[in-house]
């Protein structure tokens, strides 16, 4: 499975992909960006969502290396988890008002799920919510988060 960035628009809510997450035994981290959040709030909001240290500054190389070396406190049961699920709520005011920034952003968050395919870590960035339109590489807006082949859920006994 590689990791990789996709785009949901039509996710019922960020709680639900997490119930998901967490039934697939994946840690999951909701990065909420409130509306008219452009880099500062973005970075505010993964500084609380991933728990980053006092160090981090609010800056991109910051960020990446955050991510890289996962530092970060309020991502639960990851050493346990087969996967990380990354939820970024409120993207698109980001993706239209500072697209620049954005692009970075994607940019950052592309490197880091590459160097954590190579230490084994499967992972996910899901942009969800409105936005504009985008190209993400993908063939299809709507990603297959989890392959079939990977996990097996096993249906309640009746």
């Amino acid at each position: 499975m590689s990791n990789r960035i996709a785009l949901w628009r039509e996710a019922p809510d960020a709680d639900a992909a997490v119930e998901l997450a967490a039934l697939l035994d994946w840690s999951s981290v909701v990065i909420e960006v409130p509306e008219g959040g452009g880099r500062a709030a973005f970075f505010e909001a993964c500084a609380s969502a991933f728990g980053f240290p006092d160090w981090f500054g609010h800056n991109w190389d910051a960020f990446e290396e955050c991510l890289s070396a996962q530092e970060f406190d309020e991502v639960e049961d990851l050493d346990d988890a087969d996967g990380l699920l990354i939820l970024w709520s409120g993207w698109g005011w980001m993706a239209e008002h500072e697209p620049e920034q954005f692009a970075v952003a994607v940019d950052v968050f592309r490197d880091v799920l590459a160097a954590w395919e190579e230490a084994d870590l499967a992972a996910r960035v899901v942009l969800i919510g409105e936005g504009p339109a985008l190209s993400l590489g993908h063939a299809a807006e709507t990603p297959e988060l989890f392959d079939d082949e990977d996990y097996e859920i096993e249906e309640p006994a009746r």
